[in-house]
């Protein structure tokens, strides 16, 4: 039995795991994905706050920026600079394996290709069930589990938290960028 079964490899799941290996839990990820580095679905955008907060490697930060042009849905400018830089653009494929690989460092074990059916939290413990998927349904128990999967996530509704009734969709799009040292944020605009 494991101290803990984190669902969920991103950066919250990773970053978790890693905080509770280092106070001497047993912990276990499990990512739906077959390997992280794979396309992912938020942005590479962080605060600098962040950056200092989470010790980010160095090594994923693409850029780092100390100005922003916000396009309000009147379409209204609003032009923020500062001295210092207050964000960084990463790469996040490489920044979910560095907090993956920090979190192993630390003795956080991972199982990908475990995507999460359904739990069964009893009086001793909680019993992670893995999609039948896989060639033998396969199941996992822990003292406690950290749901970890997104803000979309169906488990926390089967456990009875219900669903994330607040949550903002948006659209990104990788592109290379030559001298570009600033932020766009466009606010309410139909692209």
């Amino acid at each position: 039995m494991h101290d803990v079964v984190v669902i969920g490899g991103g950066p919250v799941g990773s970053q978790v795991a890693c905080r509770l290996a280092g106070m001497g839990y047993g912990v276990l990820v499990l990512e739906q994905k077959e390997r992280l580095g794979e396309p992912v679905c938020c942005t590479g955008i962080i605060g600098q706050e962040c950056v200092n907060s989470f010790d980010i490697d160095d090594s994923v930060i693409l850029r780092r920026v100390n100005s922003a042009k916000v396009l309000s849905p009147s379409g209204k400018l609003l032009s923020l600079w500062r001295q210092e830089p207050q964000a960084c653009i990463i790469d996040r494929a490489a920044f979910d394996v560095s907090l993956a690989n920090r979190a192993r460092r630390n003795g956080v074990d991972y199982s990908f290709n475990s995507q999460v059916n359904n739990l069964d939290i009893g009086d001793n413990g909680v019993r992670v069930e893995l999609a039948p998927h896989r060639r033998e349904p396969e199941s996992f128990e822990a003292r406690a589990v950290v749901i970890a999967n997104g803000c979309d996530s169906k488990l926390l509704d089967g456990v009875g938290l219900g669903r994330t009734s607040d949550f903002v969709i948006g659209a990104q799009a990788e592109v290379a960028t030559i001298g570009v040292d600033e932020v766009e944020i466009y606010l309410g605009q139909e692209i």
